[in-house]
């Protein structure tokens, strides 16, 4: 084995991943911030099936400021209505709300209204993980091939 022509190739592979990871961390994608409003524990579909967290971050997507990422316009808004962000996410899809909108209050006070918010949602994670576990200690993992459904919705 070439040790020279090993290393070379590890250097070529480190400086590809830098360079993506440096573009990721400029960057999001409707998924991940979909997935914070989850987290924020928006859910749910309105009266045409459409889920919440779509609704949200079309919403923001429409102002052209998803790269700030969907947490800060749902701290804030929480900050301003007092609302919660499943709540925030019902007035969105009634068109009563406009989340960007809003004088923007500082990183902490943000922080500091849905720290709460994540925390509670992290705990029934941890109590739905630790639920399962003891599922799968008490009757075992499922033999065979797991079966699932994936649904779309497409954007």
């Amino acid at each position: 084995m070439n040790l020279e022509l090993v290393d070379k190739a590890r250097n070529i592979a480190r400086i590809i991943a830098n360079d993506t990871q440096i573009f990721i961390n400029n960057h999001t994608t409707t998924s991940i911030e979909r997935t914070i409003c989850r987290l924020l524990g928006i859910d749910g579909t309105d009266e045409f099936g459409v889920p919440l967290p779509n609704i949200v971050v079309d919403h923001i997507i429409k102002t052209g400021q998803i790269n700030k990422g969907v947490a800060l316009y749902l701290g804030n808004a929480v900050i301003h209505t007092n609302l919660s962000p499943q709540n925030i996410a019902e007035k969105i899809s009634q068109g009563q709300l406009i989340i960007t909108d809003f004088p923007r209050g500082s990183l902490s006070e943000i922080k500091e209204a849905l720290t709460s918010i994540i925390q509670k949602n992290i705990d029934i994670i941890r109590r739905n993980k630790q639920k399962r576990e003891e599922l799968i200690k008490r009757y075992g993992e499922k033999v065979g091939p797991l079966i699932y459904i994936i649904v779309a919705t497409g954007n």
